[in-house]
């Protein structure tokens, strides 16, 4: 994956871990040294100004007819429906296809088709690459290509995971960033109905477009040594956006 494909994987991620992990241990309001009972030379039942008075433990509730208690050590999960959520979200990641996608991943070879390697003022460099592969149910495919014109160097990959469909929430929200710096410039761009984001950043001289198709299949140009992001922009357009539909199904 590119760098920022990593960044929304982990804006995706790090959402989920806010979730899991931000349960931390009560905090002791007394200072260091001192029982939590309370200041040395509190009369027994002190209470602070404005602190509300306890209240007596309630009775414990019997269980409810027709549902059991949970076992000792088996508390129920509050988030099971979030994990749910998620998978469905997922689709293939969790074995199972995502509304309106097919059961498998996309062929690299069939991938490969939509990759512009006789763009003009572009000569291909080297093969076509590809491979398809799945691994503890993620699934991967993937094909990319190297092109060169002059001091530049461009690399188009198409990818289709099941992955995909996690990352397009953040995607989406990353389009709405716009930049426009002497140092970098970022924005979104559109290929027909196909949204995606375009940058470019001057200390490194690299520019990279991404493209999402219907929300499942990503299509990334980086070029380097590019003055700024017209290459990419220009290369992005010269992908097939029509054929990976027709493979996606719609």
């Amino acid at each position: 994956m590119t760098g920022f494909k990593i960044l929304l994987v982990t804006i995706a991620i790090t959402g989920l871990a806010l979730i899991f992990g931000c349960q931390s241990e009560p905090q002791n309001p007394y200072p260091q040294g001192y029982p939590q009972q309370g200041y040395p030379g509190q009369a027994p039942g002190f209470q602070q100004p404005g602190q509300q008075p306890m209240q007596p433990m309630q009775p414990v509730q019997p269980n409810v007819p027709g549902q059991p208690a949970a076992p000792a050590g088996q508390q129920p999960n509050p988030l099971a429906g979030l994990a749910g959520a998620l998978g469905q979200a997922m689709g293939q990641a969790q074995g199972q296809p995502a509304a309106g996608a097919p059961a498998q991943m996309i062929p690299w070879q069939s991938l490969s088709q939509a990759l512009p390697t006789a763009a003009p003022g572009w000569a291909l460099k080297g093969e076509i690459e590809g491979e398809s592969a799945n691994m503890m149910g993620i699934s991967v495919s993937t094909a990319k290509c190297k092109l060169a014109s002059g001091g530049m160097e461009a690399t188009i990959e198409v990818v289709d995971t099941s992955m995909n469909p996690m990352i397009a929430m953040p995607f989406n929200m990353m389009r709405g960033m716009q930049i426009d710096s002497s140092k970098e410039r970022r924005g979104p761009v559109n290929f027909g109905t196909y949204p995606g984001t375009q940058s470019w950043t001057k200390a490194s001289n690299n520019a990279e477009v991404m493209v999402m198709v219907h929300n499942r299949v990503m299509v990334t140009v980086k070029v380097t040594n590019a003055a700024s992001e017209v290459p990419a922009n220009q290369l992005a357009s010269q992908v097939n956006y029509a054929h990976i539909a027709a493979l996606i199904g719609g």
